[in-house]
């Protein structure tokens, strides 16, 4: 049974870069050579080099490694684009912006939200970035027991039209504010006491944005 490969994780590529420093007048800030490369098309892995310049991936292929201001000899390892969790549980963020559990399983792009429960201004929680950087790209649904507690609470009913149309209207705006879909935990509560004829009116309004149903 062959060994194993590592995984490269291209987010941690810069850093490591600077013991192998070439020329100055190089063509490409870095590039990683040596290495087995799957790039996300669904075939097969291939042996060749990536090409990064001003931080972007900018070839892809078999080319000579010597027009590089920084050289890493992958060993034969794999290199691949970072993997993408569509069901993180992730809204406390902010308070570990390295987000190391993630990233050093090769994980570089976040969906938060799930399972029903959200931040419920999804504005604020996306706009946070800008004052603390993550090192994982993020998105977030907007979850379905989060909307319902804030229009009935706990309440074990039906909304009446009027709360339906409240519960509309915050899954609009989440979706305006950039949330990508609609996502429920029908066996938590207060989940668990909607009937599917509410579900369906809030993914219609998700659907109006391009927004899945979770």
């Amino acid at each position: 049974m062959s060994k194993i490969a590592t995984l490269l994780v291209l987010s941690f590529v810069i850093g490591f870069a600077a013991p192998f420093a070439r020329g100055q007048g190089a063509s490409y800030d870095i590039v990683i050579g040596n290495a087995r490369i799957i790039d996300g098309s669904g075939n097969p892995w291939f042996r060749g080099s990536i090409a990064i310049k001003n931080g972007r991936i900018v070839r892809v292929g078999r080319f000579d490694n010597a027009d590089a201001k920084h050289y890493i000899d992958a060993k034969n390892q794999i290199v691949a684009p970072g993997f993408i969790d569509v069901h993180a549980h992730t809204e406390d963020i902010y308070s570990n912006p390295k987000a190391e559990n993630f990233v050093r399983m090769g994980v570089t792009s976040l969906v938060t939200g799930n399972c029903g429960g959200s931040d419920l201004d999804i504005g604020n929680f996306l706009g946070r970035i800008k004052e603390t950087p993550l090192t994982v790209n993020i998105s977030s649904l907007i979850g379905h027991n989060t909307v319902r507690s804030k229009v009935l609470g706990l309440e074990n009913r039906a909304p009446t039209a009027d709360e339906q149309a409240q519960m509309n209207a915050l899954v609009d705006k989440a979706m305006k504010d950039g949330a990508v879909g609609l996502a429920t935990g029908l066996i938590y509560l207060p989940g668990t006491f909607a009937k599917t004829e509410e579900v369906v009116e809030l993914a219609k309004t998700a659907s109006k944005h391009g927004g899945v149903y979770a």
